[in-house]
């Protein structure tokens, strides 16, 4: 099932009782669209409101989620290749074992999140904030990133790209 750009304002999302979730303009809390969960493959959810949502193993291939707050969701598994996260907002959320691979995220806030075992080979992470977060064996080959982007504490990011 492929998802059509939503035009009726601020989508806010909602999950129901998976795999199901209600996607809500973020005012007046009107349904726009009813989705599974798992296939929001190219979906624009710009600006997105997805804090705490249950996305595991959710398919976001090519997704456009650029300024989306994903505080607290759960993305563990999910596959996120080619998805527009620019600037969006990751704190304290779950991404063990996502896919990231070409992921835009620059200018992302990533602090706190867990990105174990997380694939990211080929990322933009220019200007993005990872303070915090969990990079154990993250994969992070051909990753981008510059003197903008935050680490976390003591994290080597030679070491880690070479792995």
């Amino acid at each position: 099932m492929e998802c059509s750009t939503l035009t009726s304002g601020e989508p806010r999302l909602l999950v129901l009782s998976p795999p199901v979730i209600e996607i809500r303009h973020r005012k007046t809390g009107k349904v726009l669209r009813r989705v599974d969960a798992q296939e929001l493959t190219a979906c624009d959810l710009t600006g997105a409101d997805l804090r705490g949502a249950d996305l595991r193993d959710a398919h976001l291939t090519r997704a456009n989620l650029e300024g989306a707050d994903l505080r607290g969701a759960l993305l563990t598994d999910a596959d996120l290749v080619g998805a527009n996260l620019k600037g969006a907002q990751f704190q304290n959320a779950d991404l063990e074992g996502a896919e990231l691979g070409n992921a835009d995220l620059r200018e992302a806030n990533l602090s706190g999140s867990v990105l174990r075992y997380a694939r990211m080979s080929a990322a933009d992470l220019r200007g993005a904030n990872l303070r915090g977060a969990n990079l154990r064996k993250a994969t992070m080959r051909h990753i981008r990133y510059n003197e903008q982007t935050r680490w976390p504490w003591f994290f080597d990011v030679d070491a880690a790209i070479c792995r």
